[in-house]
C-alpha cells in the first residue's frame, strides 16, 4: 500500500496557522510584561510619595516651635544650599558623584524639644529632583536673606550635618506654600514615561488632604 504524505499547500497552511498562534502568544506575553512593569513603576512612585508625606508629617508636629518657608512661587525656586566649611565629606561626595547641578532648601522645621533643625532640600539633575531631609544643629546652620530680594537667600551649613535621609526621587514638578499654618504640597513624579501627581496638606494636628491624579 502506498503511503500518502502532506502536500506543500497543507504544510504551508499548517505553518501559517502555527505562526499566527505563536504571534498571538508572543503578543500576550509582551502585554503581560508591560502591564507588570507599569504596575511596578506605579507602586514605586506610590511608595516614594508615601515616604515623602510620612517624613513631612512626622517633621511638622504639634510641638513644633517654628517653620520657615524658603520658596518663591513665582520662580518655583528654593534657597540655595551650601556647605561653607566643607566638613561633611560623605554628604558632599555622594552628591558630587551623582553630578547634581543644583542644591536648594525649601523649609526648615525647628522643634521646641531640641536644638536640631530639620531642613527639606532637593538636588536637581536634568530637571529631575531628589529630595532629602537633613538634620543640623541650630548653631551649625546660617539662614541668610538676600537684602535685595526677600524671596531669595541661602542656607549655609557651617558645621556638621547630624544626619541626612533620602525621602524620594523622580520628582519633575514641585510646589509648596503656606496658608494660616497649613502647608500645601504638590509633587509630580515621572518614571519611564509614567507620571503621577499628588496634592496633600499638613497642619499642626497632622491632618491631611490628598488628591491623586494619574496621567
Amino acid at each position: 500500500m502506498k503511503k500518502k504524505g502532506f502536500t506543500l499547500v497543507e504544510l504551508i497552511a499548517v505553518m501559517s496557522i502555527m505562526c499566527v498562534i505563536l504571534i498571538a502568544i508572543f503578543g500576550i506575553y509582551i502585554t503581560g510584561i508591560k502591564r507588570a512593569e507599569t504596575t511596578k513603576i506605579n507602586a514605586d512612585i506610590e511608595n516614594e510619595y508615601r515616604n515623602f508625606y510620612q517624613v513631612i508629617k512626622n517633621s511638622i508636629k504639634e510641638d513644633r516651635d517654628y517653620i520657615k518657608l524658603f520658596y518663591d512661587d513665582n520662580t518655583s525656586r528654593g534657597w540655595i544650599l551650601s556647605d561653607l566649611d566643607k566638613q561633611n565629606n560623605n554628604f558632599n561626595n555622594e552628591f558630587k558623584n551623582s553630578r547634581y547641578e543644583l542644591k536648594e532648601a525649601y523649609l526648615v522645621i525647628k522643634n521646641k524639644k531640641s536644638n536640631i533643625d530639620n531642613i527639606l532640600i532637593s538636588f536637581e539633575k536634568e530637571g529631575v529632583r531628589t529630595f532629602y531631609m537633613i538634620q543640623v544643629n541650630s548653631k551649625d546652620v546660617e539662614y541668610k536673606l538676600d537684602p535685595d530680594n526677600i524671596l531669595n537667600g541661602s542656607v549655609n551649613i557651617i558645621g556638621n550635618i547630624v544626619s541626612y535621609r533620602k525621602i524620594c526621587d523622580n520628582v519633575t514638578k514641585f510646589n509648596v506654600n503656606e496658608n494660616k499654618g497649613t502647608y500645601y504640597f504638590y509633587l509630580q513624579y515621572t518614571k519611564k514615561g509614567i507620571s503621577r501627581e499628588y496634592n496633600f496638606s499638613v497642619n499642626k494636628s497632622n491632618e491631611r488632604i490628598i488628591e491623586i491624579n494619574i496621567n
